[in-house]
Protein backbone atom coordinates (compact mmCIF):
# COMPACT_ATOMS: atom_id res chain seq x y z
CA UNK A 1 0.00 0.00 0.00
CA UNK A 2 2.67 2.31 0.65
CA UNK A 3 3.71 1.66 -3.25
CA UNK A 4 0.67 2.48 -4.57
CA UNK A 5 0.67 5.79 -2.26
CA UNK A 6 3.77 6.94 -3.14
CA UNK A 7 3.24 6.71 -7.16
CA UNK A 8 -0.04 8.31 -6.68
CA UNK A 9 1.60 10.97 -5.19
CA UNK A 10 4.27 10.95 -8.02
CA UNK A 11 1.47 11.13 -10.60
CA UNK A 12 -0.21 14.29 -8.96
CA UNK A 13 3.38 16.16 -8.04
CA UNK A 14 4.04 15.63 -12.11
CA UNK A 15 0.58 17.07 -12.71
CA UNK A 16 0.84 20.19 -10.81
CA UNK A 17 4.14 20.88 -11.93
CA UNK A 18 3.19 20.66 -15.90
CA UNK A 19 -0.37 23.20 -14.96
CA UNK A 20 2.45 25.36 -13.58
CA UNK A 21 4.71 25.12 -16.10
CA UNK A 22 1.34 25.40 -18.49
CA UNK A 23 0.33 28.61 -16.85
CA UNK A 24 3.84 30.05 -17.09
CA UNK A 25 3.93 29.81 -20.18
CA UNK A 26 0.63 31.02 -21.19
CA UNK A 27 0.79 34.14 -19.04
CA UNK A 28 -1.98 36.04 -21.55
CA UNK A 29 -4.30 32.62 -21.97
CA UNK A 30 -8.07 33.02 -20.37
CA UNK A 31 -9.24 30.03 -19.00
CA UNK A 32 -12.76 30.61 -17.61
CA UNK A 33 -12.86 34.22 -17.13
CA UNK A 34 -12.32 36.82 -14.23
CA UNK A 35 -15.58 37.37 -11.93
CA UNK A 36 -16.89 41.04 -12.50
CA UNK A 37 -15.45 41.08 -16.05
CA UNK A 38 -16.48 40.65 -19.77
CA UNK A 39 -20.03 38.59 -19.96
CA UNK A 40 -19.55 36.51 -16.90
CA UNK A 41 -22.77 34.28 -17.35
CA UNK A 42 -22.98 34.71 -20.95
CA UNK A 43 -21.12 32.93 -23.15
CA UNK A 44 -17.26 34.07 -22.93
CA UNK A 45 -15.06 35.26 -25.38
CA UNK A 46 -11.76 35.41 -23.96
CA UNK A 47 -9.65 38.17 -24.05
CA UNK A 48 -11.17 39.91 -27.01
CA UNK A 49 -12.76 43.70 -26.24
CA UNK A 50 -16.88 43.73 -26.20
CA UNK A 51 -18.79 46.15 -27.69
CA UNK A 52 -22.32 46.93 -29.16
CA UNK A 53 -23.11 44.74 -32.52
CA UNK A 54 -20.89 45.60 -35.50
CA UNK A 55 -23.41 44.98 -38.41
CA UNK A 56 -27.57 45.70 -38.62
CA UNK A 57 -29.57 42.79 -38.48
CA UNK A 58 -31.17 41.14 -41.13
CA UNK A 59 -34.84 40.91 -41.61
CA UNK A 60 -35.94 37.41 -43.25
CA UNK A 61 -39.64 38.38 -43.41
CA UNK A 62 -42.62 40.83 -43.05
CA UNK A 63 -46.13 40.37 -43.42
CA UNK A 64 -48.89 43.02 -43.11
CA UNK A 65 -52.65 43.24 -43.19
CA UNK A 66 -54.57 45.83 -42.92
CA UNK A 67 -54.09 46.86 -38.99
CA UNK A 68 -51.50 44.33 -38.20
CA UNK A 69 -47.38 43.62 -38.83
CA UNK A 70 -45.13 40.50 -38.77
CA UNK A 71 -41.56 40.89 -38.59
CA UNK A 72 -39.88 37.96 -37.98
CA UNK A 73 -35.68 38.69 -37.85
CA UNK A 74 -32.71 35.90 -39.39
CA UNK A 75 -30.44 34.60 -36.72
CA UNK A 76 -27.74 36.90 -36.04
CA UNK A 77 -24.00 35.43 -36.41
CA UNK A 78 -21.86 34.65 -33.25
CA UNK A 79 -19.09 33.76 -32.44
CA UNK A 80 -16.94 35.61 -35.02
CA UNK A 81 -17.23 39.19 -33.89
CA UNK A 82 -20.22 40.29 -35.32
CA UNK A 83 -22.03 39.97 -32.35
CA UNK A 84 -19.56 42.26 -30.44
CA UNK A 85 -17.68 39.37 -28.54
CA UNK A 86 -21.38 39.91 -26.41
CA UNK A 87 -24.44 37.41 -27.12
CA UNK A 88 -27.27 39.21 -28.85
CA UNK A 89 -30.34 38.61 -26.44
CA UNK A 90 -32.67 40.45 -28.84
CA UNK A 91 -34.17 43.00 -31.22
CA UNK A 92 -35.89 46.13 -30.91
CA UNK A 93 -38.31 47.97 -33.49
CA UNK A 94 -39.51 51.29 -33.71
CA UNK A 95 -42.35 52.05 -36.57
CA UNK A 96 -43.25 55.29 -37.04
CA UNK A 97 -44.13 56.99 -34.30
CA UNK A 98 -44.98 54.20 -32.11
CA UNK A 99 -43.18 53.17 -29.10
CA UNK A 100 -40.03 51.20 -29.05
CA UNK A 101 -40.92 47.19 -29.11
CA UNK A 102 -38.11 44.80 -27.69
CA UNK A 103 -38.61 41.07 -29.07
CA UNK A 104 -36.67 37.60 -29.45
CA UNK A 105 -37.14 36.77 -32.96
CA UNK A 106 -40.56 37.23 -34.20
CA UNK A 107 -43.32 40.23 -33.23
CA UNK A 108 -46.03 41.52 -34.51
CA UNK A 109 -47.46 44.80 -34.18
CA UNK A 110 -51.12 45.85 -34.07
CA UNK A 111 -53.18 48.88 -33.85
CA UNK A 112 -52.35 50.17 -37.28
CA UNK A 113 -53.92 52.44 -39.91
CA UNK A 114 -54.78 50.59 -43.19
CA UNK A 115 -53.64 51.76 -46.12
CA UNK A 116 -50.59 53.46 -44.28
CA UNK A 117 -47.07 53.37 -44.80
CA UNK A 118 -44.85 52.58 -41.88
CA UNK A 119 -41.11 52.81 -41.73
CA UNK A 120 -39.89 50.16 -39.13
CA UNK A 121 -36.52 50.79 -37.92
CA UNK A 122 -34.36 47.48 -36.11
CA UNK A 123 -31.88 46.54 -33.98
CA UNK A 124 -29.93 43.86 -32.31
CA UNK A 125 -29.19 44.33 -28.64
CA UNK A 126 -26.43 43.24 -26.39
CA UNK A 127 -25.11 44.30 -23.26
CA UNK A 128 -23.03 46.87 -24.28
CA UNK A 129 -25.66 48.42 -26.44
CA UNK A 130 -27.40 48.54 -30.31
CA UNK A 131 -26.16 47.89 -33.76
CA UNK A 132 -27.10 50.14 -36.23
CA UNK A 133 -30.56 50.00 -37.74
CA UNK A 134 -32.09 47.92 -40.53
CA UNK A 135 -35.01 49.54 -41.69
CA UNK A 136 -38.08 48.45 -43.91
CA UNK A 137 -41.03 50.17 -45.39
CA UNK A 138 -44.38 48.54 -44.63
CA UNK A 139 -47.77 49.60 -46.18
CA UNK A 140 -50.68 47.97 -44.67
CA UNK A 141 -53.50 46.97 -46.59
CA UNK A 142 -56.15 49.19 -47.60
CA UNK A 143 -59.78 48.41 -46.15
CA UNK A 144 -61.42 46.91 -49.32
CA UNK A 145 -65.23 47.73 -50.43
CA UNK A 146 -66.77 44.19 -49.71
CA UNK A 147 -65.27 45.05 -45.77
CA UNK A 148 -67.56 48.58 -45.97
CA UNK A 149 -70.20 46.60 -47.75
CA UNK A 150 -70.05 43.64 -45.00
CA UNK A 151 -70.29 46.18 -42.35
CA UNK A 152 -72.98 47.88 -43.48
CA UNK A 153 -74.86 44.19 -43.82
CA UNK A 154 -74.43 44.11 -39.99
CA UNK A 155 -75.02 47.42 -38.67
CA UNK A 156 -78.49 48.00 -41.30
CA UNK A 157 -77.10 50.75 -43.38
CA UNK A 158 -80.31 51.30 -45.15
CA UNK A 159 -82.33 52.62 -42.13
Amino acid sequence: MHCQQQKSRTRNDVLLAFLMALTLLLPSATWAGVWGQESWGRMYWGNNSTSAPISAPQIESVVADSETLTITMSSYPSGDGTDGWSSVYGYQVVCGSLDPVDFAQTVTIDGLDPGEDYSCAVVARNEIGDSTATTQVVTTDALSGLNIILLCAAIDCAS
